[in-house]
């Protein structure tokens, strides 16, 4: 007897795994994965610079020019289905204590929202991750709430640059899944290095906690804050203390960057492995070198979504 998928076939888009596209304040960057055995293997990949002003503080402000750039990402590597990262700067990131017998997470999130984001619910798209190890009576989640006109703005431009969006969340998550290995148990700040700015994440067993955005030359100082802050308000449901600091984006494969931040915050600090939660190197090389990889964690964590 055949199976019900013999008989009605997946139609092929939808068996497509959907592409990572990033956006950040200087640059759009695309990676397609592919299935290969029993794991993944890098497809394609690309990126295009924008013009100055295309996005400012997060929000496209040109999105003529964004929708040209995505349109070329598209063309040039055949894209369809895509997963987007975009910027951090209008997300909220934080935790909420829970009663541990609620009929609906998703409604108890909500009737918090407005208490740690300042729009309206209905203004706000969010997701949140339930996070295990709390008191017999209650439970923890990590939030992630965005202005749903910011993400409304960049569904548009993907939709009109002729591509399929089926999830979005911000750089910071897309980081976070590419950067932070899956079994990981203890607490991590990731820094993502842009030219100017860097977005520093408490990622707790996995699971983004908060992120904060910090000019790039107070990197060391704001890590130590970030450090002291998490160790004085951290949920009581996570009692770990950081661990070390993983760096990627742009500025993260300067030279002697990792050895003096490492001095300076006596912590172990390096260049993250963006592909560790996609294959391992013993199997897959992949075409991109180890540096400009690390400017492509938010399209490799958007494309494992």
């Amino acid at each position: 007897m055949k199976k019900f998928t013999e008989l009605f076939p997946v139609p092929k888009f939808l068996e497509m795994r959907p592409a990572g596209l990033s956006f950040s304040s200087s640059a759009a960057r695309a990676i397609a994965l592919s299935e290969k055995g029993a794991g993944l293997a890098l497809q394609t990949f690309g990126e295009r610079g924008l013009p100055s002003g295309a996005i400012v503080d997060g929000s496209p402000a040109d999105k003529t020019a964004l929708i040209e750039v995505a349109r070329d990402l598209r063309r040039e590597l055949g894209l369809q289905l895509i997963n987007l990262s975009i910027p951090d700067d209008k997300a909220y990131v934080f935790t909420v204590k829970l009663p541990k017998e609620i009929g609906s997470a998703r409604q108890a999130v909500e009737l918090r929202l407005e208490e740690n984001v300042p729009l309206k619910a209905e203004e706000t798209v969010f997701d949140y991750t339930l996070i295990k190890g709390g008191p017999a009576e209650e439970c923890l989640a990590s939030v992630l709430a965005l202005p749903s006109k910011e993400a409304a703005d960049y569904v548009e431009i993907a939709e009109t640059a002729g591509l399929l969006p089926v999830g979005l969340t911000i750089s910071a998550d897309t980081t976070r899944r590419a950067i932070v290995p899956d079994d990981s148990r203890g607490v991590i700040i990731v820094a993502n290095l842009g030219a100017q700015r860097a977005t520093l994440s408490i990622v707790s067993r996995g699971v983004l906690c908060f992120t904060i955005s910090v000019p790039i030359e107070s990197l060391s100082s704001e890590t130590t804050k970030l450090t002291e802050y998490w160790q004085s308000h951290r949920p009581d449901t996570e009692t770990g203390t950081v661990e070390s600091l993983t760096l990627c984006g742009e500025g993260a494969a300067k030279a002697g960057l990792a050895e003096e931040l490492s001095l300076s915050l006596s912590l172990p600090v390096s260049p993250g492995n963006v592909w560790q939660n996609a294959f391992p190197f013993d199997k897959v090389i992949p075409a991109i070198p180890r540096e400009q990889s690390l400017s492509y964690a938010g399209a490799i964590g958007a494309a494992l979504m």
